[in-house]
């Protein structure tokens, strides 16, 4: 659920700023990709909603850093905190779904 949100996301923020169709969609699930990495890798890290937001939102501007240097435009901040501040916005209510815990075992 939450990779299709950010895939629309993306896309969305394709149109609005004119760029490659799919470039920040994949940026958005490269970004969750390596946010739910980290936090398998580092559960202290990811604890709480706002710390995995806080993952999640680093990786997004690393991949949006990267995707400008790339396609020689320059760096749009308000397009890049619309996807952001709503990832951090939706998470605390979309992480129950993604518990990582074994405490159900």
């Amino acid at each position: 659920m939450i990779c299709l949100l950010l895939f629309i996301l993306g896309l969305w923020l394709d149109l609005l700023t004119g760029g490659p169709l799919g470039a920040w969609a994949v940026v958005a699930l490269v970004a969750y990709g390596l946010t739910m990495l980290t936090a398998r890798l580092s559960v202290a890290m990811a604890s709480t909603p706002l710390g995995a937001a806080a993952i999640t939102g680093f990786f997004f501007l690393l991949a949006a850093f990267i995707l400008s240097i790339s396609s020689g435009k320059g760096f749009n901040v308000l397009a890049i905190l619309v996807p952001i501040v709503s990832a951090v916005v939706t998470y605390p209510w979309l992480a129950p779904w993604f518990d990582l815990s074994e405490e159900e075992a």
